[in-house]
């Protein structure tokens, strides 16, 4: 019992020297601590410089921006203060924002921000972050052949539609071809590239296309697809200022779909470790009959079969190391114009693994 009491005594001394102690010392500044200068350039290295000019409250952070909506588009601008001059050219630039959150250098591979961040970037580095408005509002819409149609004396009639503040809107599958008129909602005096990105779960795997315009309509005029039921269509242009202008408008099908046909100009794919090796037998080629090949030169290095898809739709009848493409076999109003992708995926002999080689098509008339 004694020693225990002097173990009390000694603790409560102990502690009456902590308060003590602590009563002379002057409580922090936390102001003063966040205020010092070698604080603040701590804090902002380990945060991205954003410029946001989405009107959304962007949110910086460690090599990430984050608060992005997951049905928009995001355009991103990257730039080095001038004092850096350990920054890398390839990483600076006009970027676009993919479905895994990751900086892409084509437009083709933009995607809805799925994500709702933008990942792996630089703290040095200065961002500046442009997002999709939607196109809302009156537009009309054509079910006609091709857009020559337009001249025709008297022109053909146009059905009014209205896309609703979310730049959604629905309309018919076509007896022939859709053709939109957004020319009433969009800057006249900016040429527009049209991306096309299907959105729909139930119509399988879904390719991303760009889609041709010509020079007279400066996207005016969207040929839709009608080969899924939802269908993002975003509109990309510069202004002045040489900043991004993007638009987007949401279309659902009603009715049946069906094939969009293609014809090719190739742009191969750079060679790597264990890839097929594609190459084809003409670079290009018009819609109409005949036929185009493609070849794995390095087929050998496979098993069979090989796995083909064009229009990332694959193709069961073709399991060799070529594939054919015969056009008098696809139907022609089915054609669209635009940039696709066939792709070819094989499993490698040396381990077994699964590799894959694309190559980009250009749909033409």
């Amino acid at each position: 019992m004694r020693k225990l009491a002097e173990k009390i005594a000694v603790f409560a001394g102990f502690t009456a020297a902590i308060l003590v102690f602590s009563a002379c010392m002057e409580p922090p500044n936390l102001s003063k601590f966040f205020d010092d200068e070698k604080v603040t350039e701590k804090i902002e290295r380990d945060r991205v410089t954003l410029i946001d000019k989405t009107g959304e409250s962007l949110r910086r952070g460690n090599k990430t921006i984050s608060g992005l909506n997951p049905n928009r588009y995001y355009v991103v601008l990257v730039e080095a203060e001038e004092s850096d001059t350990e920054a890398i050219p390839e990483e600076l630039g006009t970027f676009y924002v993919g479905k895994d959150g990751r900086l892409k250098n084509k437009l083709i591979d933009m995607d809805r921000a799925q994500s709702s961040m933008i990942v792996n970037l630089n703290n040095q580095y200065i961002y500046t972050v442009w997002v999709s408005k939607p196109l809302t509002g009156s537009l009309k819409r054509y079910d006609i052949s091709n857009l020559s149609a337009l001249d025709n004396t008297p022109p053909p009639a146009p059905v009014s539609h209205t896309a609703n503040n979310n730049g959604a809107v629905t309309v018919p599958s076509p007896a022939d071809q859709n053709f939109i008129d957004v020319g009433s909602l969009i800057t006249a005096d900016i040429n527009y590239t049209i991306l096309r990105v299907p959105v729909s779960d139930e119509d399988g795997f879904k390719n991303t296309s760009l889609l041709l315009q010509h020079p007279s309509n400066t996207g005016r005029f969207i040929q839709l697809s009608r080969a899924y039921t939802i269908t993002d269509y975003v509109l990309i242009g510069y202004n002045d200022d040489d900043e991004p202008d993007l638009r987007l408008l949401r279309v659902t099908l009603q009715g049946e779909l069906k094939e969009d046909g293609l014809t090719f100009d190739v742009e191969y794919n750079l060679p790597g470790l264990n890839l097929p090796v594609v190459t084809a037998s003409a670079l290009s080629h018009n819609q109409g009959s005949g036929s185009i090949t493609f070849t794995v030169t390095n087929a050998s290095d496979f098993h069979t079969p090989f796995r083909w898809s064009v229009d990332g739709k694959e193709d069961t009848s073709q399991t060799s190391g070529t594939y054919t493409m015969t056009f008098n076999d696809i139907n022609m109003d089915y054609k669209i114009e635009g940039v696709y992708r066939i792709t070819v995926i094989a499993q490698h002999k040396n381990d077994n693994a699964w590799y894959s080689a694309t190559v980009e098509i250009t749909v033409s008339r």
